[in-house]
């Protein structure tokens, strides 16, 4: 998520995702985090935020609601927020075009190709707004909440 809407997610990215192993997993590791001061530590996603228990958390975590979502609740506040918004907007380029939508696709599954039945439900989507702005982020959060590119 930080790659796709930019450095302005960390913020809500870690409040969301990092903060909650037990959904999302990622086991921490004791041994990467850096301490500059006693309470200041300088990565905060090598943070071991729930404790010991999280020194196992699993690799990838398991399809829930919660997960769900979570992950709804940090796509919409993602693409609420103007700097993220508008980061992952300049991605894409031009306004509402095959290759824009393709482009988007890409952004959130870099290593497959998107179908040009699927580019037409998007752009098909996209007929159903009269703004810009609400055109891209109904295919943004389409996008965003697939659970299919959210391994982290």
């Amino acid at each position: 998520m930080l790659e796709i809407f930019g450095p302005s997610a960390e913020k809500i990215v870690n409040e969301h995702i990092f903060k909650r192993p037990s959904i999302f997993s990622g086991p921490c590791d004791i041994y990467e985090q850096v301490r500059p001061t006693a309470d200041q530590i300088h990565d905060k996603k090598t943070t071991c935020y729930g404790g010991k228990h999280t020194f196992a958390a699993a690799l990838n975590g398991k399809a829930s609601l919660l997960r769900a979502g979570l992950i709804l609740k940090t796509c919409k506040a993602l693409l609420a927020n103007d700097k993220t918004y508008d980061y992952l907007r300049s991605r894409v380029k031009s306004d509402s075009d095959d290759d824009s939508v393709k482009r988007a696709f890409h952004l959130f599954n870099p290593l497959e190709k998107i179908d040009d039945k699927l580019v037409a439900k998007f752009r098909s989507l996209q007929k159903h707004f009269w703004s810009s702005s609400k055109k891209w982020k109904a295919v943004f959060l389409t996008l965003c909440i697939d659970p299919g590119w959210q391994i982290l």
